[in-house]
C-alpha cells in the first residue's frame, strides 16, 4: 500500500485561514491488504478543523483505517486545517498494514507548505523624524487658528 499527500493551497495563506490535506491510499498488490492505517502528522502550526472519513485526533496526529484495502483498490480521506502560526507548514503521511508489504518506499509522503510573511509597512527613523514633525506642525497650525 503507498500513501500521497497533497495540499488545497498553491500558498498565500494567512493565520486564521483554512485549507484541506488530501491524503490517498493505493494498494498496489499483490493482494488485498488488512489493518491499514494511515496517519498525518501535522505541524504545529495548524490545527485540525474536520475530516471526511471519521478521523481521530490525538495531539498533532490525524488517523484514519481502511480494515480491508482490496488489490488495486483507493480510498481517501479530505482533512481540514485551520492556520494558527505563521512559518512553513509540513506534513507527513504514513500508512502501515497488518499485511506483508513488499515496497515500503512508498509508505511515506511528505508536503511543505511555503507561508509568505507579509511585512508590515514601516517607517525608518528619518522617515519617523519627518512624520512626527508634520504631525507637529499641523498640530501648531490648527493650534494658531483657534
Amino acid at each position: 500500500v503507498g500513501v500521497t499527500l497533497t495540499a488545497s493551497t498553491a500558498g498565500g495563506l494567512a493565520v486564521g485561514d483554512t485549507f484541506v490535506y488530501t491524503v490517498t491510499g493505493t494498494n498496489f498488490g499483490p493482494g488485498d491488504a488488512t489493518g491499514v492505517l494511515f496517519a498525518l502528522t501535522l505541524s504545529n502550526k495548524v490545527s485540525f478543523v474536520s475530516s471526511d472519513c471519521g478521523a481521530t485526533v490525538a495531539g498533532n496526529v490525524v488517523s484514519f483505517t481502511a480494515p480491508t484495502l482490496a488489490n488495486g483498490a483507493t480510498t481517501s480521506c479530505a482533512i481540514t486545517v485551520a492556520v494558527v502560526l505563521g512559518g512553513d507548514l509540513q506534513a507527513t503521511a504514513s500508512v502501515t498494514t497488518a499485511t506483508v508489504d513488499p515496497n515500503l518506499v512508498n509508505n511515506v509522503d511528505g508536503i511543505t507548505i511555503g507561508f509568505d510573511v507579509v511585512p508590515v509597512p514601516a517607517l525608518d527613523r528619518l522617515g519617523l523624524l519627518l512624520a512626527g514633525l508634520l504631525v507637529l506642525g499641523l498640530g501648531l497650525v490648527a493650534t494658531r487658528r483657534f
